[in-house]
């Protein structure tokens, strides 16, 4: 065997089995390098074991004791640090998607338990909806009228924990549904979806805006989604083209099929034409369409 000093540690504190003792002997027989290893290392060991035990001080015990014992909070610092605590999850969590779908899901079944709806403003257009928001000062997206059987009939602010938010009521059928306008930051994968309180909760970004959708029927909050997301379309600018910049949206409305897909018709007010969209069952626009004078590319869909 060649030179191994971790084997002569093992022979000098009697750790080797007997074939490897024997071969380390072997070996230190002809090598006094190892030799004088195992020599050294037995003298320490006898000058360790001469020395006196060490005694530990009389208050050593007591203070390791002291040290080891946690200390007394009084009950100032007891709430302090609670509050503290619950400061900083309340501030993580304000904007969190689980937090507000929460608040959402609460303030629909707050509002539709009342007796007498609650509203400030009573209308089925959602022209006259967005222009009562406007003078408020919020903006909200476009809005459909109906959707899956519902239909808009008023609105109104709603106070959240954290935040004031747009609420339109829908109903029809015996069913309700709200579309929230939420302002503020609120963190949020795409195509959330929660339910808390046995109620559908979908959180949007439609226009740049944070939109709730909050129902008691999966379908039915699919529907709203479809309508928010497909429905509705935009000009833009375009000096060549006198009134098209000025034209007002209209909601789309069924004019047919098209290939087993359907066909929606949008009048350009001020204009006198249709531009037309073949809308796909995912509801994204494949194809867009114009009649008259007005060239495809003049038409801009802005489908989120």
């Amino acid at each position: 065997m060649t030179c191994n000093p971790e084997l002569g540690t093992g022979y000098v504190d009697g750790a080797l089995d007997e074939a490897t003792r024997a071969a380390v002997e072997a070996h230190l027989a002809g090598c006094p390098s190892c030799t004088a290893q195992v020599e050294f290392e037995r003298a320490l060991r006898l000058r360790l074991r001469g020395l006196a035990a060490a005694e530990p001080r009389p208050a050593l015990i007591a203070d390791v004791r002291r040290r080891l014992r946690p200390p007394q909070l009084s009950a100032s610092r007891i709430l302090l640090a609670t509050a503290a605590g619950l400061a900083l999850m309340f501030l993580w969590g304000r904007g969190s998607g689980t937090f507000v779908a929460w608040e959402l899901a609460w303030d629909h079944g707050h509002c539709f338990s009342k007796r007498v709806l609650p509203a400030q403003v009573w209308s089925d257009d959602p022209e006259r909806v967005a222009e009562w928001f406007a003078r408020q000062g919020t903006q909200i997206p476009a809005v459909p009228a109906t959707a899956a059987g519902l239909e808009l009939i008023g609105a109104r602010y709603c106070p959240l924990v954290d935040r004031r938010v747009g609420h339109l009521y829908y109903a029809g059928r015996g069913r309700r549904l709200s579309i929230y306008a939420v302002p503020g930051s609120v963190r949020f994968s795409r195509d959330y979806e929660d339910h808390p309180g046995a109620r559908v909760v979908r959180l949007l970004r439609v226009e740049g805006r944070t939109v709730g959708l909050v129902g008691e029927r999966p379908e039915d909050v699919a529907a709203f989604e479809r309508a928010l997301t497909s429905t509705y379309a935009r000009l833009p600018s375009s000096p060549s083209r006198a009134g098209v910049a000025d034209a007002r949206p209209r909601l789309w409305a069924p004019v047919g099929a098209h290939g087993g897909q359907a066909l929606l018709q949008w009048d350009l007010e001020g204009l006198g034409r249709a531009a037309r969209v073949v809308e796909s069952g995912h509801g994204h626009a494949r194809e867009a369409l114009a009649d008259g004078t007005l060239d495809p590319l003049q038409v801009r869909f802005l489908l989120r």
